[in-house]
């Protein structure tokens, strides 16, 4: 199982010991993530994360939205303000790795770019 997952369990066990893996995040879920927003949230309280119940618009440090691709046009204030949008792996396969990868698991990155040209030209 940890070569499937590319884990090692014994770094995973000495890594959460040191600490909770989303110590000082804030994380909004939008409606259609599975595992459901109610579990979510508690998976994320689990691991040291603040939930929020509505969906941010300015971005700040340790601010992450977990989304689907089903609800990309609820993400649009967050993916226009700059701040990550990935989907429950990020937060699944990360406790599994204590270890967080925003890159790996980013979504809608084509409108995040487009996003980010439009503001430049400005």
């Amino acid at each position: 199982m940890e070569k499937q997952y590319k884990f090692s369990l014994a770094t995973s066990i000495s890594k959460a010991q040191a600490g909770q893996l989303l110590a000082g995040y804030k994380v909004h879920v939008t409606r259609s993530v599975k595992p459901d927003p109610s579990q979510m949230q508690d998976i994320l309280k689990f691991a040291g994360a603040q939930y929020m119940k509505s969906m941010p618009s300015k971005p700040q440090d340790k601010l992450v939205v977990i989304s689907c691709a089903e609800d990309q046009p609820l993400c649009l204030p967050a993916i226009k303000a700059g701040i990550p949008v990935v989907g429950t792996e990020f937060i699944l396969t990360g406790i599994l790795r204590q270890e967080l990868d925003l890159e790996s698991f980013s979504l809608f990155q084509d409108e995040a770019k487009s996003q980010k040209k439009a503001v430049q030209k400005k």
